[in-house]
């Protein structure tokens, strides 16, 4: 079915609410935004009783509802349009668009570490949180403390020039080992990884890093990479991890995407 701009009342009803939302933001290209309304179900039934309830003139779902093939369903309106959309393909676009910027932001902090010789010190993954550079609190802090070294600092500065590179929401952590933290000023690991995962955005704002897309997070010792059972992993344990959100990359993609049809509707 052809799309084109209407005044027509539009639901889509989907199980996962992401996946709803993002085809939502594509319909509102093609739809009168203020007539496109999202749902999500966790069955076909419930999926009827919103077109029900709704009296909408088309659906778009990807959920199975029962008699859907023709929809003269008792408590449907007959002739409502049930559409498994084409617009999966636009998610597996924006799918593949969020891989390949991940590996390309994997790409530069690779080329930044070996230019700076910063091997074993500076590393780059990926998960389901985005693209993560993970700097060793070896070249960061003194033991206990969580103001930043001449090194650290020095460090910071240069990875805000890499940063600025890509415009995305950054969430830096601060993670600890085990080993017990009792002072006054960090009663405990919670405070410690709190304070320095503060004082690197600190820096990074000093330099220049908009604070919109800064935020952070302190750990403690709760999120280990490896077994705190020996002083070498307690030293991998102990770091900073600067996040690039992938949430905030999604977004990024879904707007170029966005742009690239309407451009190009094709």
């Amino acid at each position: 079915m052809e799309l084109a701009k209407t005044t027509k009342k539009v639901i889509c009803i989907d199980h996962n609410s992401y996946l709803a939302l993002m085809v939502k933001r594509v319909l509102n290209y093609y739809l009168d935004p203020k007539k496109v309304v999202v749902y999500e179900v966790e069955s076909g039934d419930a999926g009827l009783e919103i077109m029900s309830l709704e009296g909408a003139d088309m659906v778009f779902c990807e959920i199975d509802l029962p008699g859907t093939d023709v929809i003269p369903q008792a408590g449907t309106r007959q002739g409502v349009d049930v559409i498994r959309p084409v617009i999966r393909d636009a998610i597996d676009e924006v799918g593949a668009m969020v891989s390949k910027e991940i590996e390309e932001i994997s790409s530069e902090v690779e080329e930044f570490v070996y230019r700076n010789k910063l091997d074993g010190q500076v590393d780059v993954t990926s998960d389901e949180r985005g693209a993560i550079i993970t700097i060793s609190d070896t070249i960061l802090f003194s033991s206990g403390t969580s103001r930043m070294n001449y090194k650290g600092t020095k460090t910071v500065k240069q990875i805000f020039e890499l940063l600025n590179q890509f415009n995305y929401d950054v969430t830096i952590e601060g993670h600890t080992d085990d080993s017990p933290m009792r002072s006054d000023k960090f009663p405990s690991n919670w405070e410690l990884s709190a304070a320095r995962a503060a004082d690197v955005a600190r820096i990074l704002v000093r330099q220049g890093f908009d604070p919109d897309r800064l935020s952070i997070q302190g750990f403690a010792e709760f999120r280990p990479k490896v077994p705190n059972d020996r002083p070498e992993n307690r030293a991998v344990n102990r770091r900073i991890e600067i996040v690039y959100q992938r949430g905030s990359i999604k977004k990024n993609m879904v707007d170029i995407l966005r742009r690239k049809r309407m451009i190009d509707p094709g």
